[in-house]
């Protein structure tokens, strides 16, 4: 595999980059171009940190059949609501080059990746989710109560609903799980999903309750919210193939 590191025209806080500021890739690999896989980073993380902590480099050794793009998701794409938006426009043109397409976020990515995967079904064949965020603690906790009472994820039946603004969904994430729930009922309601996680991660709760999902597949290793676990949990997922498998032809 060839890597090509591209440059960023732009520096300065991701926080501070504006909502209207194309999504742009910083990274570039180039594979047997079977498939595509697109990471998404975290909040304040730059794109580079995924080759800095070994993401890039495993994926030359284990999904040789892949490119890879890493985007450069910013914080404003997501305060304004606008990152499904930017990642379809990002994704369109090259649905018909690839077999399967997935999306590979950490933290905040993995967030943006399941917005994308509920609001863009056709353009994206899987989710990986490394400890991903899945919404203010605040607003979570009374959605995983009604989870919880319930019975499980699967037998989680909300009110329809939507949210009162694009840039509220950080707080209004009965949408999401929602979506979650679908997908716990029946996985063909939309891509596949990966989770993997730290047991000593803050917001480990939330995650054990996306992984109660039978559809839903789970890695969980010691290890808190940071990059030395995104990228060891990674190494674990990048091992459970066929996850990325191109589709056949039928």
């Amino acid at each position: 595999m060839r890597v090509a590191l591209l440059l960023l025209a732009a520096s300065g806080c991701a926080y501070l980059k504006p909502a209207h500021a194309p999504l742009t890739t910083a990274h570039v690999v180039s594979g047997e171009g079977a498939c595509l896989v697109v990471l998404l980073p975290g909040v304040g993380d730059s794109p580079e940190r995924f080759a800095a902590h070994g993401f890039l480099d495993a994926l030359s050794n284990d999904a040789a059949h892949c490119d890879v793009l890493v985007a450069d998701s910013h914080f404003g794409h997501y305060r304004a609501g606008a990152i499904t938006n930017r990642l379809a426009a990002l994704l369109e043109p090259r649905r018909a080059q690839y077999r399967a397409i997935w999306l590979v976020g950490v933290s905040l990515g993995g967030y943006g990746a399941m917005l994308t995967a509920r609001e863009h079904p056709q353009l994206i064949d899987g989710v990986v989710l490394i400890s991903p965020f899945l919404g203010v603690p605040r607003a979570v906790a009374p959605v995983a109560r009604e989870i919880e009472a319930a019975g499980g994820l699967s037998h989680y039946h909300p009110r329809p609903t939507t949210l009162s603004r694009p840039e509220r969904h950080f707080v209004e994430v009965a949408p999401l799980w929602a979506w979650l729930a679908e997908h716990a009922r029946d996985p063909a309601a939309g891509p596949r999903v990966v989770l993997a996680y730290g047991h000593d991660d803050a917001f480990a709760w939330k995650h054990r309750l996306l992984a109660s999902s039978p559809s839903v597949s789970s890695i969980s290793a010691p290890g808190a919210h940071d990059w030395t676990t995104f990228a060891a949990l990674f190494r674990q997922v990048l091992v459970r193939t066929p996850w990325i498998e191109p589709k056949r032809e039928t």
